[in-house]
C-alpha cells in the first residue's frame, strides 16, 4: 500500500491476550518485548518512507523522493470487564475459580491499565516519535454491559 498511495495512515492495536502471569508467549515481558519490536518496526517504516530515494543515474540532477507521509496510530487497548482487579483476564491457569461475567472495573487507574502504560514507556523511551496514541481505554472502562455477543457475555472481543 505504500507503494501505491502517497499518505497511508496505519492504525494498529495488540494486546488483550496477554496477561501479567507466567503465561508461555503471552507473558507481560513477551508484551513489552514484541510490542517494542512492533512499533520500533513502525516508527522506522515512516521514517524511512520520508527519506530522498537516490537513484544511480548519468543525470546528476535526478533524484526520486519516496514523498510518503506514513501516519501511525497505535489504539490504547480497550478495557475488559472480567471480575479482577483491573478486569483483565488473568489467563486460562488463573482463571479456574473466575466467574466468566462482566463486571464494573475495580481500579480503572492508569498504573493498574499495565499494557497501555508498557506502550507509552516504549514510545517514549525509545524515542518513537512518528508513533501517535488514541486513547481508547477510557472510553471503554464504563461499557462492562455493552458486549456485542449478549449482555455480560464477551469481556475481550469489544465492548463498543
Amino acid at each position: 500500500m505504500s507503494a501505491s498511495y502517497r499518505t497511508l495512515v496505519v492504525i494498529a492495536n495488540m494486546g488483550l491476550h496477554y496477561v501479567d502471569n507466567p503465561e508461555k508467549r503471552f507473558s507481560r515481558q513477551d508484551y513489552q518485548q514484541q510490542m517494542t519490536a512492533a512499533l520500533t518496526y513502525m516508527h522506522n517504516f515512516a521514517i524511512e518512507m520520508e527519506q530522498p530515494l537516490q537513484h544511480s543515474s548519468s543525470s546528476s540532477d535526478h533524484s526520486h523522493h519516496h514523498n510518503k507521509r506514513i501516519h501511525i496510530i497505535w489504539r490504547e487497548t480497550s478495557a475488559q470487564h472480567f471480575s479482577t482487579y483491573n478486569g483483565y483476564w488473568p489467563g486460562i491457569r488463573f482463571s479456574h475459580s473466575l466467574q466468566r461475567r462482566c463486571v464494573p472495573i475495580k481500579d480503572p487507574s492508569p498504573h493498574a491499565d499495565w499494557r497501555n502504560r508498557d506502550i507509552e514507556d516504549i514510545i517514549s523511551s525509545k524515542g518513537l516519535h512518528k508513533i501517535r496514541i488514541l486513547r481508547f481505554y477510557n472510553t471503554t472502562v464504563p461499557l462492562w454491559s455493552s458486549h456485542p455477543n449478549g449482555h455480560l457475555r464477551d469481556c475481550t472481543h469489544f465492548c463498543w
